[in-house]
């Protein structure tokens, strides 16, 4: 049996102001959702900024109905705070959801992150993707590391569903709260 997976990356390097908390969800720009730069909620300085962010995803390849952790990081050398938002999706129907995205049980930064409905509410959703994203105390205000973490756990598939296809936008901020 093979199992397919493909990674989208978006990442924007800007500064993270009232939405520290994570949100608005639907924004890791794959697939015609927006960027929360596109969106309006952060503005580049410039795009990308001057650390030289990206966001890389790890994740193995998966086995249907098994829970695997993805690690999302997030690198900007000159980034202070940190923020994130991360979809799983299947190829061949991108609006639909593949597996299940939870808050990781272990390690102790489980409050690093949230899942949540493309509408915001909480789980389960009612219709739509699922969206990992970073809670307040996962942007690690002052964090001067040149990069974060943030572990999400997925529950892939419960079986074969093809390839599943994980988008994602990160940000790299200067942690002034402002969004320029």
């Amino acid at each position: 049996m093979k199992c397919w997976l493909v990674v989208a990356l978006f990442l924007m390097p800007v500064l993270l102001p009232a939405y520290s908390s994570g949100g608005p969800y639907a924004h890791t720009g794959g697939y015609g959702e927006p960027t929360c730069e596109s969106f309006g909620c952060h503005t580049p300085n410039p795009l990308p900024g001057n650390g030289g962010g990206r966001v890389v995803i790890d994740v193995g390849p998966y086995v249907p109905g098994q829970r695997q952790q993805i690690v999302v990081t997030v690198i900007d050398s000159a980034a202070r705070r940190w923020g994130f938002q991360l979809a799983a999706r299947l190829m061949s129907n991108p609006a639909t959801q593949a597996g299940s995205l939870a808050v990781p049980v272990m390690p102790a930064d489980y409050t690093f992150t949230q899942v949540r409905c493309a509408d915001g509410s909480a789980l389960p959703c009612s219709t739509g993707l699922q969206y990992a994203g970073h809670t307040s105390v996962g942007t690690r205000a002052n964090n001067p590391s040149g990069y974060v973490t943030f572990l999400v756990d997925w529950i892939a598939p419960s079986s074969d569903v093809g390839p599943v296809v994980f988008t994602a936008a990160g940000l790299g901020a200067d942690g002034d709260q402002g969004t320029n």
